[in-house]
């Protein structure tokens, strides 16, 4: 899928992915060195690789949430009572990657 990472004055910009309902909001951290200037080509590349490879990553954290709720508060959830709203970019462009994943 092709997304265009265009960053608002937020440093946020909205995508839809494949298999979920809800748009997602991808953000920049604000105490990145890159959020001052535009992301070189290769962390857009990186960014967008790592949305591509959703089917990879959002079933295991999403199973990891799952567990960690039964384990620290006996709360027996299920997949559909997560809903992924954010994924931060943590690193700057000499930085190996970091993402972090807000679920509702």
């Amino acid at each position: 899928m092709v997304y265009e990472l265009a960053f608002d004055e937020n440093l946020e910009t909205y995508i839809s992915i494949n298999g979920l309902e809800d748009e997602v909001c991808i953000s920049l951290s604000d105490s990145l060195y890159d959020s001052k200037e535009d992301l070189t080509e290769q962390n857009k590349t990186k960014i967008i690789n790592f949305i591509d490879n959703f089917e990879n990553w959002y079933n295991k954290s999403v199973t990891a949430i799952l567990n960690w709720a039964k384990q620290e508060y006996n709360v027996t959830a299920k997949t559909d009572d997560l809903t992924l709203l954010n994924i931060f970019i943590l690193f700057d462009k000499n930085n190996d990657e970091l993402y972090g994943l807000e679920f509702r």
